[in-house]
């Protein structure tokens, strides 16, 4: 199974969710939508600051983003931040009806992690969760090279 399918799978199970057709227009025209052999991804900028219950409304946008939140993930999950098309300080994501916020680490952090616990594949998102829920956004620095740190859980992140 494809992590498209296994993210429109997961997506599915949830009946209170909208229908995936429009969350997937939603995010193409509020925030990304990847798709590749190893990853799916629907994300969009949020703000943090503002009330969490918008993250799940994939049209609702925001003026001063502060975090990538993470709609629905399949695959490879320890690459999503490598799609993000800009720095934000923090990504967040909602796993068992509850809203988590993780900083973005530099990818050599993860791949050590990854290694040393012996996860090759599916490793969750999100790491270093921060001391509060959110960041001052001092920790902004360039894209490039920056991943999330995994957790252990591995599957969807919905």
């Amino acid at each position: 199974m494809t992590p498209y399918q296994r993210g429109k799978l997961a997506h599915d199970a949830d009946t209170d969710n909208d229908p995936f057709e429009e969350v997937l227009v939603a995010h193409f025209l509020t925030g990304i939508v990847v798709s590749t052999p190893d990853v799916f991804l629907l994300a969009r900028p949020v703000d943090s600051r503002e009330d969490h219950m918008g993250f799940n409304d994939p049209f609702l946008t925001y003026d001063e983003p502060d975090t990538w939140h993470v709609y629905l993930g399949a695959g490879d999950l320890t690459k999503l931040a490598d799609f993000f098309p800009y720095p934000l300080p923090t990504v967040s994501f909602v796993r068992k009806n509850s809203l988590h916020f993780y900083r973005l680490a530099p990818r050599s952090e993860i791949v050590n992690r990854i290694k040393r616990y012996g996860r090759k594949e599916e490793t969750r998102s999100g790491a270093t969760e921060s001391e509060s829920t959110r960041s001052n956004g001092a920790e902004t620095t360039e894209q490039a090279g920056r991943s999330l740190e995994p957790t252990g859980e591995t599957g969807c992140c919905r």
